[in-house]
């Protein structure tokens, strides 16, 4: 199966902003529910207002992180095929038993499953380590949950 890599980056973008819109609706949110009159203390114990002023906090620090991860993916440009190892930009088919499935190697973005059924998977995660630099057919063997698994790189796009 060909694969548009242009395609693939700008669904995970896309998806990225969508979650960032999310964020920061529920980042102003919080920010005013922080600073509404109904959040001033009635008393010693009343700690509304330095909860949802904690909650903005964190909101608006994930905003920045998924700003960061969309700069990053930007700043990839065309991903060009990949020339017989698995890197940064690949497409890759495992086999684990009988079933196969399918990964982009990014950056960023770890966990997403896009519309054509590709996961994405970073260089950080465990199955990304293992996967960088391997080649087709090679077969290497991961522990997950506490069981192992078999798998062999059957393609790299």
């Amino acid at each position: 199966m060909k694969y548009n890599k242009a395609e693939i980056l700008a669904e995970l973008i896309q998806n990225l902003n969508d979650e960032l819109t999310v964020i920061e609706q529920a980042s102003r949110a919080a920010r005013e529910a922080a600073t509404h009159e109904e959040s001033k203390p009635e008393d010693q114990y009343d700690t509304r207002g330095l909860e949802a002023s904690y909650l903005a906090g964190a909101q608006a620090q994930r905003a920045a992180e998924i700003q960061g991860n969309i700069r990053t993916l930007h700043s990839l440009g065309a991903l060009k095929p990949s020339e017989g190892k698995a890197a940064i930009g690949a497409i890759i088919t495992l086999a684990m038993e009988e079933t196969n499935s399918t990964y982009i190697l990014l950056p960023v973005g770890g966990g997403v499953r896009l519309s054509n059924s590709i996961t994405v998977v970073t260089p950080a995660s465990q199955l990304g380590k293992e996967l960088t630099g391997r080649k087709v057919g090679d077969t290497f063997i991961l522990q997950l949950r506490g069981q192992e698994k078999e798998y062999e790189l059957l393609n790299i796009f």
